[in-house]
């Protein structure tokens, strides 16, 4: 049956049944692969491959950008609550779009201000969360809807360690394969952007986060589309990794660039605890090799930094 057909078939149907329908163009629009309702853009173009495809409607991120510009380069920074709560509807509703996860604290954040009832100075981790949404909802293709896969999960185990110096371990466990590892220890330039205090020393927060990343950028070709499980001995890493959201601005960014390569890879992840005695990944992160894993003959890979980073020390 052709397009006009079926449109005629429904329309005659709607009209038998009562319907008065409107038959303006804006209104009664012909059958399109792409169409946009309730403010989604919906793609059917890729349904052989049995995907279809969700966005934002045009203009909507560009509306939303313009008006968190405004705020942040006003004199003072502020907002009320009326704006906090329209910004927050606008903001969730356009992540609803793609990752439904990487703005969650922002609408969080949003929510709480609304929650007074005059002008507040914007904040500097606000600040950070608005310009962060605006840059993911610009960049964000897609999201994809597809049949949920029946392949393995691959198995990350990740550790990070805060001693004489700073390190992390990774350890990667694909169905059939043989175990790979990385390790390495970092560089005081590269972590001093964590320390929220003049004299803070330890950074074991974001050391038990940052080898997620590592693993997620130094195994991208082996965990891009499959699930994924990792698992770490720290409670609050894990959590922290969970709701993509921690109060600790230097964790927070950490969590958020893990859960931005889920979404950029379309990976999905599943983060759990493990005790430190059965990590696998601990003597990594010591910059050694366990007995169990000669054992299993793991092959030590060459680890993947983000721009700007580089290890001080990597494991051989």
């Amino acid at each position: 049956m052709s397009a006009a057909a079926a449109q005629e078939a429904i329309d005659c149907l709607l009209e038998l049944l009562g319907w008065e329908l409107s038959k303006s163009d804006e209104k009664r629009e012909p059958f399109s692969d792409v169409f946009v309702s309730s403010g989604v853009q919906i793609n059917f173009t890729r349904m052989q491959e049995r995907i279809v495809l969700l966005e934002n409607k045009p203009g909507r991120v560009e509306a939303i950008e313009k008006q968190v510009a405004g705020l942040l380069e006003s004199q003072p920074k502020t907002m009320n609550f009326k704006v906090a709560l329209s910004l927050r509807g606008k903001v969730a509703f356009s992540e609803g779009q793609t990752h439904c996860r990487l703005t969650a604290f922002v609408a969080r954040r949003l929510s709480e201000w609304a929650s007074y009832m005059g002008p507040r100075r914007i904040t500097e981790d606000l600040e950070f969360g608005l310009r962060f949404a605006v840059s993911h909802l610009k960049s964000a293709g897609p999201r994809k809807v597809r049949p949920r896969s029946n392949e393995a999960p691959a198995i990350v185990f990740t550790d990070g360690a805060c001693e004489d110096f700073t390190s992390i371990g990774e350890v990667l466990f694909l169905p059939g394969g043989v175990p790979e590892v990385s390790g390495c220890t970092l560089r005081e330039a590269d972590i001093e952007d964590w320390r929220c205090k003049a004299d803070q020393k330890q950074v074991i927060g974001q050391a038990e986060i940052f080898p997620v990343l590592i693993a997620k950028l130094t195994w991208a070709n082996e965990l891009a589309g499959r699930r994924v499980i990792f698992f770490a001995d720290n409670e609050s890493a894990k959590i922290a990794l969970i709701r993509a959201y921690s109060p600790v601005l230097a964790s927070l960014k950490l969590s958020l660039e893990c859960s931005a390569w889920d979404f950029q890879n379309d990976c999905s992840s599943w983060y759990a605890r493990v005790p430190t005695i059965c990590n696998v990944a601990d003597a990594t992160s010591r910059m050694e090799l366990s007995d169990f894993l000669r054992e299993l003959r793991a092959r030590v890979v060459t680890l993947v930094f983000p721009s700007g980073k580089k290890p001080a020390e990597v494991l051989k």
